[in-house]
Parts: C-alpha cells; structure tokens; sequence
C-alpha cells in the first residue's frame, strides 16, 4: 500500500534591496541556502524562472535593485525554506 503525501506550496514575493542586485556572491550564497532544503524552489523575475538551487539560474535573472521577485517553493519543508529566503533578502538589504 502507497500513501501520497500531499507536498505544500508556499510562495513569497521579495523586492532586491542590495544596490549591486542579484550578483555573483549573492546567486551562489542563495543556491547555497537552496540545496539546504529537498523542497523544489523556483524564483522568478518577470518572464525569466530560475531553479534556486541553480547558481547560474538566478544569475540568468537579471535582478537589479528594485526588482519584484516571486518565490514558490514545494514540498515538506517548503515552509521553512520560504523562511530562510526570504531572511537572507530581508539580511541583504540591510548590508548594501
């Protein structure tokens, strides 16, 4: 007998604050955080959706300070994943 677990979707939008964007460090410390966590997670800027857990993705994204990103991540600690994201913009912010 198989039981399927119904996987939890949670999203988030977040505006970049570092005056530099998205850039090198910051796309390789939050594929970092991202592989941290099973959940899928996908971030996306426009028309543009990057794995998270893909340096080179969010890079692809373009994110300049000001940008409107959306967060969706999916799974059983996508909750907390949504979290840790979404402090480490919020951490980012504060430091540019």
């Amino acid at each position: 007998m198989t039981q399927e677990t119904a996987e939890k979707t949670y999203s988030a939008e977040i505006i970049v604050q570092d005056r530099r964007g998205l850039h090198l460090r910051s796309a390789s410390e939050l594929a970092r955080l991202a592989c941290g966590f099973s959940s899928a997670m996908q971030l996306t800027n426009g028309k543009r959706t990057a794995d998270m857990k893909s340096m080179l993705g969010l890079i692809t994204l373009a994110a300049v300070r000001g940008s409107h990103l959306q967060l969706t991540a999916q799974g059983n600690d996508a909750a907390e994943a949504v979290s840790a994201v979404c402090a480490y913009f919020t951490q980012s912010g504060k430091e540019s």
